[in-house]
């Protein structure tokens, strides 16, 4: 009767170790094909990072790029949760022409634009006021939108 049950034990920890097995793989084969799918992707552009969001277990990024005159805001699963000093900066990305929902930041990619490239990404130059209490007037300020 005890080698029954050790070789219930025996057969219980293999099918556990199975299952952890084929959930790597499968979320190794979800990488490679996300990987596939971006080297398709044949537009590229800047992303401008806007927050981080920490929801459960998961961090993401929430960015915004322009195409075609149109903004497109997106999110990015992100493992490293240590990545404080990528908000508001640039980096390229690549997205489909003709859905541009279907993208991918780089963040290894960082981009330091000037103007005129912003410009061309779509962005915009924004002149807005900040009322000042001590001197009574309106503070001028700009900002890329």
């Amino acid at each position: 009767m005890t080698k029954k049950y050790i070789n219930y034990k025996i057969l219980s920890v293999v099918i556990v170790f199975l299952l952890f097995c084929l959930v790597f793989l499968n979320q190794y084969n979800n990488t490679k094909k996300r990987k596939e799918a971006v080297e398709k992707y044949d537009g590229t552009g800047i992303a401008y990072i806007k927050e981080t969001i920490y929801e459960d277990s998961h961090v993401y990024l929430r960015f915004y790029f322009y195409h075609n005159g149109k903004i497109i805001f997106s999110k990015q699963s992100e493992r490293d949760e240590n990545q404080t000093n990528i908000l508001n900066n640039y980096f390229l990305v690549t997205f489909d022409t003709k859905n541009p929902k279907n993208n991918y930041i780089h963040l290894n990619k960082r981009v330091q634009p000037d103007s005129l490239s912003l410009v061309n990404a779509g962005f915009k130059y924004k002149k807005y006021y900040i009322h000042d209490i001590t001197t009574n007037t309106h503070v001028e300020k700009y900002k890329w939108q």
